[in-house]
């Protein structure tokens, strides 16, 4: 109930402070920033930043009141049952953190890997069709198409992959990194 009420009031004043705060960055950036770095890996950094934007909710309106809470519960459990139900809870409780932590670390792990991809393929794409007339002119056309089809596959191997394990069997680097016509 409280993150229902307290959510949409303190996001939209953030978000506003926030993008505000990276275009007056950005924009501050003198010349020597703006030719070397392209304006679509500038335009990418923004949503990059949505994690730590949304770190804050997490940790006030999710992990404090979670964690009063199990406090209170071990609390009631073993003045109800005795030492030996909350020792035995304590043991389960961190069984299963230690599993979440390896899940959580190889689902961190993909959805690097998963940004990465995406931002890669979405540069080659913007780069190909703003430098449409030198890929044309050298008859790269259909070198880039395949590339770019290549490295959708992979972005789309990664977002429909169920299993976070995945992971692990998918190769270093991607498809395009190779393909060659």
């Amino acid at each position: 109930m409280v993150k229902g009420i307290i959510v949409p009031t303190v996001n939209a004043p953030r978000s506003r402070t926030f993008w505000i705060a990276v275009m007056t960055k950005i924009m501050s950036l003198g010349p020597v920033y703006h030719q070397l770095v392209g304006p679509t890996q500038t335009s990418q950094a923004v949503p990059m930043g949505w994690k730590f934007d949304s770190m804050l909710d997490f940790y006030v309106l999710g992990a404090n009141p979670n964690l009063i809470a199990l406090i209170t519960a071990l609390n009631e459990l073993m003045f109800r049952y005795g030492w030996y139900m909350v020792l035995i809870l304590v043991w389960m409780t961190t069984f299963y953190l230690l599993l979440k932590k390896w899940e959580a670390l190889a689902r961190i792990r993909m959805s690097e890997k998963f940004v990465s991809v995406k931002n890669n393929n979405d540069t080659r794409m913007w780069d190909s069709m703003n430098g449409w007339m030198t890929v044309f002119i050298y008859s790269q056309v259909p070198r880039e198409t395949v590339s770019f089809a290549a490295g959708t596959d992979y972005w789309v191997k990664l977002k429909t992959s169920r299993a976070a394990t995945t992971y692990l069997f998918m190769p270093d680097r991607p498809p395009w990194a190779t393909t060659q016509l």
